[in-house]
């Protein structure tokens, strides 16, 4: 449950809006930390996209354009769905244990 604690933090800090989730949206972006999603996104882009990426994670701002781009792609390149997937996997595995 603690593997699934963290992808749902992850994507929390992804799609989420700091107003209602009371934290900064973007930190792992900007650390450039290499979560579930990051990877997912850079597996999935196609080579324009994953230049885009590259411009956008490890900076010190991400705007709130940058965050819009990321998310599209997120959704567009299947990986919110396939991050939805892999959690509920783990927590199936988690209860039958």
């Amino acid at each position: 449950m603690g593997i699934v604690f963290q992808m749902r933090d992850d994507e929390i800090g992804f799609l989420g809006e700091s107003e209602k989730i009371g934290k900064t949206v973007g930190v792992d972006i900007i650390k450039n930390n290499k979560t579930l999603i990051r990877y997912y996104l850079y597996k999935n882009s196609s080579l324009t996209e994953k230049k885009e990426l590259d411009k956008i994670f490890g900076k010190t701002l991400v705007t709130k354009k940058n965050m819009e781009t990321l998310k599209s792609m997120a959704f567009s390149n299947g990986v919110i769905r396939k991050i939805q997937a892999i959690k509920l996997e783990y927590s199936t595995v988690a209860q039958t244990n």
